[in-house]
């Protein structure tokens, strides 16, 4: 059971990697520097707060309702921003999405991190150190349970992301 979830963690950062070097669900789009020019990158607090509670609420409806099901007018009407709050710090669901798997992402380099600052208890105890990695990984996978249930989901049904699953296991 744990050795499939480090595998499905290595395997949902490749695609993070895939997606970051322009493979991902709308590659043109994502990669197009023309489109993101309208984005604004929030730097007030109040701006910062408004995206955030953008991504917060467009993570419980992918883990609810599924990413498919999800609306952007569902995410801005549940965010209490309107649709054009939603689309000035995003070009689509897509980014939306992709936003959302970096923060995920980020948990787990986190993770690695903590573990790389950690070098005496590997050499002193290697079983207290394996335990650690794993109690942490169950952690961050039960906090995140639905959105990694969706991911696999999304693979079965959308052909890049299922390709990418595919060349991950190649590699």
């Amino acid at each position: 059971f744990i050795l499939t979830k480090l595998i499905n963690t290595v395997r949902i950062l490749s695609i993070i990697n895939l997606f970051k070097r322009g493979k991902g669900m709308k590659s043109d789009n994502l990669t197009d520097n023309k489109q993101h020019k309208s984005i604004r990158k929030p730097v007030q607090k109040r701006s910062i707060r408004t995206k955030e509670k953008i991504l917060n609420t467009a993570y419980e409806l992918f883990c609810e309702k599924g990413y498919y099901k999800t609306t952007t007018n569902e995410i801005a009407q549940k965010a209490g921003v309107s649709i054009g709050s939603l689309y000035s710090y995003f070009k689509d669901k897509d980014v939306i999405f992709f936003e959302i798997l970096g923060i995920y992402h980020q948990k787990f380099l986190g993770l690695n991190l903590e573990l790389k600052d950690n070098d005496e208890l590997l050499k002193n105890d290697v079983k207290k150190w394996l335990r650690i990695i794993i109690e942490k990984q169950i952690e961050i996978h039960e906090e995140s349970k639905e959105f990694n249930r969706e991911l696999n989901v999304l693979s079965f049904y959308n052909p890049k992301i299922e390709a990418l699953l595919i060349q991950n296991k190649k590699e």
